[in-house]
């Protein structure tokens, strides 16, 4: 995502704990608190620089969600990560980390929520051979779910609704789960449902 928002015109900083792909022409600051580079001091200091892009390794607590948010105020386009088992559970662990609902209703735009998931081996066609070691997989790909933050659900969230409620309203609207992009690739043969719930949580 960040190498397609890449260009020119564009000032992209990252702020990761560590930097796992070094990406040409973006500043990624790595976090090292033995040197003074905490979370906190690093996020504070990339809002004094004034990027386009703001990407951060992983929300962490209130302060980092803080400081997306602002940054968010302001006009910048703010990536980050956060641990979840769905889109949905993204929004309640956004609430539990007890920030303003009204500035998460407001600046959250898009979830995606991935997982990786094992592939039946293209050779044997999951019949068992040298190249996947006789286990019938070889090779992975994605599954995912993309939550596009509507009014709805931007006033479910300012209201801090249930979790329940969020997966009432998705289901009325045939929301497309991590559970159900992963039964079509099932569907397309090309992994077990077996596979598919080792990874989704529902």
């Amino acid at each position: 995502m960040l190498k397609e928002l890449n260009c020119e015109d564009k000032k992209i900083i990252t702020v990761e704990d560590p930097v796992e792909y070094k990406i040409e022409s973006i500043n990624q600051v790595p976090i090292n608190p033995k040197i003074g580079l905490s979370f906190e001091v690093v996020l504070k200091n990339i809002l004094r620089q004034d990027p386009d892009i703001i990407f951060i390794g992983e929300i962490r607590d209130r302060f980092s969600l803080d400081i997306a948010l602002q940054a968010s105020l302001t006009g910048h386009l703010v990536l980050a990560s956060i641990h979840s088992n769905s889109a949905v559970e993204t929004i309640t662990r956004l609430i539990d980390l007890q920030a303003d609902p009204f500035l998460i209703s407001t600046t959250l735009k898009l979830i995606m929520a991935q997982r990786l998931v094992l592939n039946y081996c293209k050779f044997c066609e999951a019949n068992g051979c040298e190249k996947c070691n006789y286990t019938k997989y070889y090779d992975r790909s994605s599954i995912a779910e993309i939550l596009k933050v509507d009014e709805k659900i931007s006033s479910l969230i300012f209201k801090k609704a249930d979790i329940n409620e969020f997966k009432e309203y998705l289901k009325a609207i045939n929301y497309q789960t991590l559970l159900d992009d992963g039964k079509l690739k099932v569907n397309q043969n090309l992994t077990s449902i077996e596979e598919i719930y080792k990874v989704v949580t529902y």
